[in-house]
């Protein structure tokens, strides 16, 4: 009884309180008593008696927690015990609690670094009042050359009065579209984002004035008083936050506004990037009656109780009546209308696709450190085995032993998602002092929409609760199994003499730690492909010939207000600009155009041909017309095939000219020389025909992926055009050529602000942007996921050779040479990269098929990634088996049989 009043003493001295302890001795005195008793009836001596029923009754552990059971008491108690005794274990360990740590730090900071992107532009709520009931509705037109084929389009003012009378099932609706003033007489002009809206378009969104008040009815009407709704930033940047800034004016492209009020600090609009806004219908009256100038998206509020489905089906029938109220003669189809989610329209669709997939790479390189980390503690709780052993002898049950191995796991994984908060924070704060506006990179189908800011990223109350839920499940992956290995545990074999190791490393244990490395090296090789296809995209990008040459080219942007400069002022404008240009020394080439190569930006329309039969009306193949100056090919390197380019005498009153592309000649003219030919442009005023002068070399002036289609270049000298890009050569850096810009523009008009100042290589990386970024972050998980699995094989060949010491040394007494001992630990190695390989050369497979939308001139199932891939792997993982196996053929087998 001895031991046990010692163990009632300290229990008295425990959380439960002494009136407890007098409890549960009095319990364990009868329930003892009783067993003697029983003892006694079978005809033993009474000290046989009693030795017989301590036994029955057991341990003092066991006997603890079988009266916590009982009472419902000592949970806490225990609780806390375990929790100590995890911290004293995490600290008799720093080196692999370090490891632990630090792998789970990357692993959830990377994972929560992509979740808050992903969070911001396809979790997080749209800033609007019931952003669910809102859609866009599209306006939805028949491709002549593919029937059954619609595109979405924008609507003319007079097709959206159709919908307007013929809906029943929304309650608002509103037209907006995003454009660009001149902000003038306030201070240094300013080249300036806003949006022409209807006046429902605020009330629709359910937005407040933070000062002031929205427009009204009144406000929009032809004739009106012209006013204006400033943003926050323009009320702080321009206004110094001055309350008195209702009733002042504002100058945009020359025409006076008076303040009516101020939006909401971060509203930006539906472009995502407004910071002004004027009533559509007295800002563009002449928009009003032209029924095919589509200009404007429209967005609409759902009634309560309709759903998006009925919405769609119900304004299907719409198209029929846009057609009868504005017939067009076609072939192929009619018009039709379709309203989609706004929150499906956040974000453009292979965007979407490309943060899905990051987000999958992540959650592979966490999955990697969780079975990396399971490995590990496995391989320790293999030192533990006798630890563990004495606690069952004593009586501690296996559901406390699993337990207690569970909560070092747990404590282990929440100071790894702490870690890994810190991380992401760390993260996001340096891509966003990179990338501080990320507005021109992440827009939306619709030209805009709901464009993602770096300032929306950010560790909220979400990503903290991932934050949580990732430790979690951190703790739950790599410390199940531990737990259940320490639970299921004997109590005789860590307690046998070691013979070949058995009992340290079993059959059955080393084939599940063999499993487990198998896995990560199939996980790295999913990620290292991934990243493989991606940076041979890189490279098949970087070797695709644009057409031009973007070194050492210098662009803004000018637009000429249509007040100040009607078209008989803007020609002569432009001549003097790129004249001052010219003339400087710094200066090789300078010239217009009105859109840049590589940024999808260009107008396009349909060509016919004079000298040919005549086609149905919007017939004709689709061609992408640029207007440029004289002297464009030599500023933007642009090779000229054949023919001639644009001169000073190709201006107004001249004949009209063009120049056409490689592609356009081969596609038009069929083989034939275009020199000399005529065409018919739909835009700037050349649908009576111009003659075809000259053929330039292919420019990529779409996406950069996107092979070049027909173009067609318009002499702004005899097209005018007040708006555009110039474009100077120079072999001064860009910072030293702006100064001299800005002075020579404000020598000519000091009203005109200058925008958009980028060099051409900064406008062709915008372009890239997307595949760079996602094959440079998969690149970084892959290397992650690579050095994970590297370190996961070392550290576990070198522990089980650390703890198959002494078997090695009875093996090289028994006549094992060193190298034997090196094949043996080798063979391992290769067995597991071998499975490992063709494991995740199968998942590769499958998985590679996600990025074939984000590929440029690659197969998802490149035979030579693969190959590559599968022997880096294979080489990786040998060499870092060659250190354990060099050390096991040391060992010295006298030393050995010594200690044994």
């Amino acid at each position: 009884m001895t031991s046990l009043r010692r163990f009632m003493k300290r229990l008295a001295a425990s959380a439960l309180g002494r009136r407890d302890d007098e409890r549960m001795r009095e319990e364990l005195a009868e329930h003892l008593e009783m067993l003697v008793q029983e003892q006694l009836r079978t005809g033993l001596p009474l000290d046989e008696a009693r030795r017989r029923a301590r036994l029955k009754l057991g341990g003092p552990d066991a006997l603890a927690e079988a009266y916590r059971d009982e009472q419902r008491l000592g949970w806490l108690e225990n609780l806390g015990k375990d929790l100590r005794y995890g911290l004293r274990s995490v600290r008799r360990n720093p080196g692999l609690s370090a490891v632990a740590i630090g792998t789970l730090a990357l692993g959830i900071g990377a994972n929560l670094a992509i979740f808050s992107l992903v969070n911001a532009m396809l979790i997080r709520p749209l800033p609007f009042r019931d952003a669910e009931a809102l859609a866009l509705v599209h306006l939805l037109m028949p491709e002549d050359d593919a029937p059954g084929v619609y595109r979405r389009t924008i609507w003319s003012y007079p097709k959206y009065e159709v919908v307007r009378a013929g809906q029943q099932v929304f309650s608002a609706t509103s037209l907006f579209t995003d454009t660009e003033w001149s902000l003038t007489k306030a201070g240094e002009p300013e080249r300036i984002q806003g949006e022409v809206v209807e006046a429902a378009y605020f009330p629709l969104l359910g937005i407040d004035a933070r000062l002031g008040r929205l427009f009204s009815a009144d406000d929009d009407r032809v004739g009106a008083t012209p006013v204006a709704v400033i943003g926050h930033g323009v009320w702080q940047r321009r206004f110094g936050n001055d309350p008195g800034v209702l009733g002042k004016a504002i100058t945009l492209d020359g025409t006076v506004l008076t303040i009516v009020g101020v939006t909401p600090q971060g509203f930006r609009g539906l472009s995502g990037r407004a910071e002004v806004w004027r009533p559509l219908k007295p800002t563009v009256p002449f928009d009003l009656n032209e029924p095919f100038s589509h200009s404007y998206h429209l967005i609409a509020r759902r009634r309560p109780g309709v759903s998006l489905e009925q919405v769609d089906t119900a304004v299907r029938t719409l198209g029929a009546q846009i057609d009868a109220t504005f017939p067009v003669p076609r072939s192929v189809g009619k018009s039709g209308v379709a309203a989609v989610s706004l929150n499906d329209e956040r974000i453009d669709p292979l965007l979407r696709r490309a943060a899905l997939v990051l987000l999958g790479a992540v959650g592979l390189v966490l999955l990697i450190a969780c079975v990396n980390l399971a490995n590990l503690t496995l391989v320790r709780g293999l030192a533990r085995q006798r630890e563990v052993a004495i606690r069952l002898a004593l009586g501690a049950s296996r559901l406390r032993i699993g337990r207690q191995f569970f909560i070092e796991s747990l404590l282990l994984s929440v100071a790894g998602a702490a870690a890994g908060a810190l991380v992401a924070t760390l993260s996001i704060r340096l891509a966003s002092a990179a990338v501080p506006d990320l507005n021109a990179w992440l827009h939306g189908p619709t030209g805009g929409l709901m464009r993602v800011g770096a300032s929306m990223l950010g560790v909220d109350t979400t990503v903290a609760a991932l934050a949580v839920a990732l430790g979690l499940v951190s703790a739950m992956l790599f410390g199940i199994v531990p737990a259940w290995q320490a639970a299921r545990g004997d109590l005789t074999s860590p307690m046998k003499p070691v013979v070949g190791g058995h009992h340290a490393m079993g059959s059955r244990g080393q084939a599940f730690r063999n499993g487990l490395l198998v896995a990560e090296v199939a996980l790295a090789l999913v990620m290292l492909v991934s990243a493989g296809l991606m940076l041979k995209s890189l490279i098949r990008l970087n070797q695709t010939d644009l057409g031009f040459r973007p070194d050492h080219v210098l662009t803004f942007q000018i637009a000429l207000p249509g007040d100040s400069y009607p078209p008989e002022r803007s020609i002569p404008f432009i001549e003097q600009l790129l004249a001052k240009l010219k003339a400087r020394p710094e200066v090789q080439a300078v010239a217009f155009g009105h859109c840049a190569p590589v940024m999808d930006r260009c107008n396009g329309t349909r060509a016919t041909f004079p000298d040919r039969a005549p086609v149905p009306a919007g017939s004709g193949p689709l061609v992408g017309v640029t207007w440029v100056s004289p002297g464009v090919f030599d500023a933007l390197g642009i090779r000229l095939v054949r023919g001639r380019g644009f001169t000073e005498r190709d201006r107004q009153g001249q004949p009209k000219v063009v120049v056409i592309n490689e592609t356009a000649a081969k596609q038009l003219w069929a083989g034939d020389d275009p020199i000399g030919k005529r065409i018919s442009i739909g835009q700037g005023g050349f649908r009576d025909g111009a003659e075809v002068i000259g053929v330039a070399a292919d420019v990529r002036y779409r996406a950069v992926e996107t092979p070049p289609g027909p173009d067609v270049y318009i002499p702004v000298l005899q097209s005018p055009r007040p708006f555009g890009l110039i474009f100077v050569r120079s072999r001064l850096p860009s910072s030293a050529l702006v100064p001299m810009i800005r002075h020579e523009v404000a020598s000519l008009d000091r009203d005109l602000p200058l925008s958009d100042i980028k060099s051409m290589d900064e406008r062709y990386g915008e372009a890239t942007w997307r595949t760079w970024a996602i094959g440079v972050l998969l690149s970084i998980f892959a290397v992650l996921a690579l050095v994970l699995a590297v370190v996961g094989v070392f550290a576990v060949l070198a522990q089980s050779v650390a703890q198959r010491t002494r078997e090695i040394g009875v093996r090289m007494a028994l006549g094992a040479a060193p190298h034997d001992i090196q094949r043996l630990v080798l063979g391992r190695a290769v067995t597991i990269a071998a499975v490992g390989v063709g494991i995740g050369l199968g998942a590769a497979w499958l998985s590679s098929r996600l990025l074939t939308t984000l590929l440029y001139e690659v197969e998802p199932h490149d035979a030579g990634v693969l190959s590559l891939v599968a022997l880096l792997l294979v080489v990786v993982t040998i060499v870092a088996s060659y250190i354990p196996a060099y050390r096991a053929a040391r060992v010295d087998p006298l030393e050995t049989v010594r200690a044994e």
